[in-house]
Parts: structure tokens; sequence; C-alpha cells
């Protein structure tokens, strides 16, 4: 239903002329970052600083790799990528299985009556809302 992972690149919109750089005449995704550059500040960004975050959007690597890719990335992408593979889609209470505790959680959090969680993110718009309640009902039918 939703990507495993995502990669993009966030860039100053004045280097934005640039872009064949970034993604090496592939299919990459380049976001860029207006004057003042609040978001490249916000991230203590410079330039060639790679920034890794895990499922939940936590910053888990940051550093500049203007020397090349330490191996240790590579293994904590891999070690990311395990996570992502033994997370049983739509378990939102992860008790391992989709049933309807976890519709009722993602319930209280569309209502507010507690804190949203990605998982609840079933459709993976950036959003939880009623269409991820749908889609876990869809599930637990087995009409995905």
């Amino acid at each position: 239903m939703g990507e495993k992972i995502k990669l993009f690149g966030v860039g100053k919109d004045t280097h934005i002329g640039s872009i064949n750089n970034w993604i090496n005449q592939n299919n990459g995704m380049v976001n860029a970052d207006v004057s003042p550059f609040l978001t490249w500040s916000d991230w203590s960004a410079s330039q060639r600083v790679l920034f890794v975050l895990d499922k939940d959007g936590l910053l888990r690597y940051q550093q500049n790799i203007s020397g090349g890719i330490n191996d240790s990335v590579y293994n904590l992408i891999e070690e990311l990528m395990d996570e992502i593979e033994n997370t049983v889609f739509g378990d939102i209470n992860q008790d391992g299985v989709v049933n309807i505790v976890d519709i009722v959680q993602t319930v209280n959090m569309v209502l507010g009556t507690i804190p949203t969680d990605s998982l609840a993110d079933v459709n993976n718009d950036g959003l939880v809302n009623i269409v991820d309640i749908v889609s876990l009902v869809n599930i637990i039918l087995g009409n995905n």
C-alpha cells in the first residue's frame, strides 16, 4: 500500500540548476528549499550532508559524505529495512495481528484523543484520517 523506503534530496533553490549532479540522469526526488533556506537551517545542513531517518521520521544518522559513505551507513540502512520488513502492515499497536483494536486506536488518533503514530498512516499519504480506518477494515476483511 505504501513505499517502504523514500530517498530524496533537499537543496537550495539557487543551486537547482545543477540537478543532474544530484540524480545522475536518474529519476530522483529533490526538494528545493527557497531563500531564506529555513529547512536547510533547521536541519543544520551543509553541502553533501547525508541524513538517514527511520520509519517514524526520527533522525538516525547525520554526516558529511564528501569523503565517501562510511560502511556503518550501509549497515544502518539494512537494519532500518529489516525493521520495516518485520512490521505487520496495519498493526497499529504492534501486537502481531491486525484487528479491531488497531481500528479503535486509529479512530482515537483521528478524534485527537491519543497522539498520532506513523503506523496508523496505512495509505502512506502523511495523514491519519478516515481513509486509513477504511484501509484497516479492508485489510481485516481481506479486501486489500
